[in-house]
């Protein structure tokens, strides 16, 4: 995995898994901006806390999904539809 740092504060701002070339993990956090950000869908909701309920119309993955082409079909749609 290839991770990218803040040279200034050494916070990281997005990793890139080796494993899928396709998928850039950018940290919100690191945004001026967020309020244009949606959730295309949530992984490891196994895993998650008890109190958190993604929205209804979310992606749901226990885990790792075996495959990304819904999320990618998601963001696709969002980006068509004037997102981000």
């Amino acid at each position: 995995m290839k991770i990218s740092y803040c040279v200034e504060c050494g916070i990281r701002l997005f990793h890139e898994p080796a494993r899928n070339p396709k998928i850039v993990n950018v940290k919100p956090g690191t945004l001026d901006d967020t309020s244009w950000v949606r959730p295309m869908g949530h992984l490891w909701l196994g895993s998650a806390q008890p109190w958190f309920e993604p929205p209804l119309d979310a992606l749901r993955y226990s885990g790792q999904p075996d495959s990304f082409d819904a999320l990618f079909k998601r963001f696709g749609a969002f980006l068509k539809d004037g997102g981000g």
